[in-house]
């Protein structure tokens, strides 16, 4: 049966790593298909991500961030 890591050191885990880079590529995917909701957010954006010193604001873009994508379209080219 599988399990994650433990709680303090699941940041450490690989698979924890494939987790949260999936759901960042879901998060493009969603933004991009939706671009008048793709900056929408329930609080306010001002706010710092401590201990980032970051606003949410600068973090809701991926590309922003360096991490760029390419268009899934659902289908596999097949090798």
């Amino acid at each position: 049966m599988f399990r994650w890591s433990p709680r303090p050191y699941s940041t450490n885990d690989p698979l924890d790593w494939v987790h949260h880079a999936f759901i960042d590529l879901l998060w493009a995917e969603w933004q991009a298909r939706n671009p008048s909701l793709a900056n929408t957010y329930k609080g306010s954006t001002h706010s710092l991500l401590p201990p980032f010193g970051v606003t949410v604001a600068s973090t809701l873009n991926a590309r922003t961030l360096g991490y760029v994508y390419p268009r899934w379209s659902g289908s596999s080219s097949g090798a």
